[in-house]
């Protein structure tokens, strides 16, 4: 299957892992949706889950997924997965805490140019090295999920008119350091 590798993993590096995405984007069948599909998820249990006020997620099919890991000399590999909801299943790195995959045991779906039907997997975006970020037509959300239940605040600095550039008119920073000698942008 010739086409782009998107690779990312946790912070530690004990899990890595690719995502061997086609040449030519397959349509998720009954949607209007190539994959990957990238969104922007305001869902609480995301919110929750992740201590983040909003989850970015590329969602793919699974048998585009190679997990690679790094375990340390005589140590299994140390993925945990924790199941958030029934049949919902969250995975992370048990060493470093990094965020990585959500999966829905029982939702099936068929992707053109694969033959049978398979599971999408939700991949955090922030997980991907900053070469595969790079990928924006691969990468870029394009659509907010679960907007319903999203922080007033954070969807007001979506929609503003002053947050076009800034998102939200928010002061910008080089660096992390807002002290006295910050450099603005």
């Amino acid at each position: 299957m010739p086409g782009r590798i998107l690779k990312g993993g946790c912070f530690c590096g004990e899990t890595a892992y690719t995502i061997n995405v086609p040449e030519t984007l397959p349509l998720v069948e009954g949607t209007t949706h190539l994959s990957p599909t990238c969104v922007i998820d305001h869902c609480n249990t995301c919110r929750r889950t992740s201590g983040s006020i909003f989850r970015a997620w590329i969602t793919v099919p699974e048998p585009w997924i190679t997990i690679i890991s790094h375990p340390k000399e005589g140590e299994n590999s140390k993925l945990v997965h924790f199941e958030s909801s029934p049949q919902v299943h969250r995975s992370f790195c048990g060493i470093c805490g990094t965020h990585l995959f959500y999966k829905k045991e029982d939702s099936w779906h068929k992707v053109s140019a694969i033959e049978e039907k398979v599971h999408l997997v939700d991949i955090t975006i922030g997980s991907l090295d900053e070469e595969s970020l790079a990928q924006v037509d691969l990468v870029k959300p394009s659509m907010h999920l679960w907007w319903k239940d999203g922080i007033g605040w954070v969807k007001d600095m979506f929609d503003s008119e002053s947050g076009k550039g800034t998102f939200g008119g928010l002061r910008r920073y080089i660096t992390g350091d807002i002290g006295i000698n910050a450099e603005e942008v």
